[in-house]
């Protein structure tokens, strides 16, 4: 799932947006942040960078979220 989300955000325009982000209403009970981490900074991409940070922003501020 994470290398699916990164094609999604590397695809859409403006998809590093956390409003957009927040939009895909993602389920960060199957997400390893890790993993995610370690993806975008393999493809040296700013924008999936950005990406990442606001995803585990996004995480960090859902109540019930808990690392894998």
């Amino acid at each position: 799932p994470e290398k699916a989300l990164l094609d999604i955000v590397y695809l859409q325009t403006d998809g590093d947006d956390v409003a957009y982000l927040r939009e895909l209403r993602l389920d960060f009970s199957v997400l390893d942040l890790a993993a995610l981490d370690e993806l975008s900074a393999r493809c040296v991409s700013p924008k999936l960078a950005r990406a990442a940070r606001g995803i585990r922003e996004l995480a960090n501020e859902t109540p019930d979220y808990k690392t894998l």
